[in-house]
């Protein structure tokens, strides 16, 4: 997903200018169906109903890919909703420190 990163036959998934969109149309914390984690950092997560996430870092090229089912047994459970919260925190703050 990030920029530079080949998929196969050395193609890329999105090409660099979109991520060079992504900063553009940052505004209230969104841009272009992603959330923006920190103002001036290019940094975006999305997140879905069952409780999935993805996030990454542009400047690090690094990111974040968390698979779950939030809603078993019940859709009522919340409890995850926090957890997820913190981890995304816990990856953006190491993203930013992870030594090159």
């Amino acid at each position: 997903m990030l920029a530079g990163l080949p998929v196969t036959n050395g193609d890329q998934v999105l090409p660099p200018a979109a991520f060079v969109q992504l900063d553009r149309f940052c505004k209230g914390g969104r841009t272009l169906g992603w959330r923006c984690w920190a103002q001036g950092r290019h940094q975006y997560w999305h997140t879905g109903f069952t409780g999935t996430s993805i996030a990454f870092d542009r400047d690090t090229q690094r990111g974040f890919v968390c698979l779950t089912n939030r809603i078993y047994p019940s859709r009522a459970n919340r409890a995850w909703l926090a957890v997820r919260r913190q981890l995304l925190t816990q990856f953006f703050e190491v993203a930013t420190s992870w030594p090159d």
